[in-house]
């Protein structure tokens, strides 16, 4: 085993799997886990978020080379690499294990990485141990009573709490057509906006409910085209997909493929990337 691996959680089943923490509820880690089950797929499907976003949080942030960073749930290193070159010592803490064997093959010539697997509630570390705590759409899954106190213990005095996402967005032409499946396969659902103003309000409140100082928002935009096939294949990395039935979602994912070949077979996604900036000044 690397040395730069180290898992954190539980104990291990016979096959070498991690049991999970005892009194975690089991819907919603078997959702945070749901992306370990395929990540090669994740790997290859999950957007990239764009230059300028790294380029704000290392000119916000003051990076140096040879900066402490702490990344929360890299997934399979959407948002890893940047930092890497900027010659920051990065560390990822990552609860799927698949994951986190991906992320070490991936950036395994470099020498200032190191990946932890295991949730960030039950990571440690010394006061003021980082220059900066980062997660790419994966902030969500901490609970905010423990992720954001934590985050400004973890950060020395004047460093940076950088949490960003990626919102799709399909033009309503695709998105009515795929509507009738998604109302017969979760109907206790309503689509969500095309500009998420509420939640994004939300990610800016928690900044400042937790202490943080110096907030700033930013958005960034990019555009991919899929076809049918992408798309599927890429659907099939979102949780509530991956925890479907698998004979019921073989059957969604065949109304969907029906709905974007009635629109000419490919979809087209605009990605939001809102971007969230504090500092934490004690």
């Amino acid at each position: 085993m690397d040395p730069r691996v180290k898992y954190q959680i539980g104990k291990r089943a016979p096959n070498g799997a991690l049991f999970p923490l005892a009194g975690r509820k089991e819907p919603q880690m078997e959702l945070k886990l749901s992306f370990n089950e395929n990540a090669e797929n994740y790997d290859r499907w999950r957007p990239r978020y764009c230059p300028e976003l790294f380029a704000d949080i290392a000119a916000y942030a003051g990076l140096q080379k040879k900066a402490a960073a702490l990344e929360v749930g890299p997934g399979t290193g959407q948002a890893t690499q940047p930092f890497l070159d900027l010659g920051c010592r990065v560390t990822a803490v990552e609860p799927g294990e698949h994951m986190a064997a991906i992320l070490l093959k991936k950036y395994q010539k470099y020498p200032n990485f190191s990946v932890q697997n295991g949730f960030f509630e039950d990571f440690s570390a010394p006061p003021g141990s980082f220059d900066l705590i980062y997660a790419g759409t994966a902030f969500h899954w901490v609970p905010p009573e423990i992720g954001y106190p934590k985050a400004k213990d973890f950060l020395q005095p004047g460093g940076t709490l950088a949490l960003f996402w990626n919102t799709p967005v399909i033009p309503d032409t695709e998105s009515d057509a795929m509507e009738s499946a998604y109302r017969h396969f979760f109907p206790n659902e309503s689509r969500p906006p095309k500009f998420p103003q509420k939640k994004f309000d939300k990610r800016e409140a928690l900044m400042h409910e937790y202490g943080f100082s110096f907030v700033q928002r930013r958005y960034y935009y990019k555009e991919r085209v899929l076809s049918t096939k992408e798309y599927l294949l890429l659907l099939d990395t979102y949780s509530d997909i991956r925890m479907m039935e698998q004979g019921r979602k073989e059957a969604f994912l065949r109304e969907i493929e029906q709905a974007i070949l009635s629109c000419g077979g490919f979809v087209h996604i605009q990605d939001i990337m809102d971007l969230h900036l504090g500092k934490n000044l004690e």
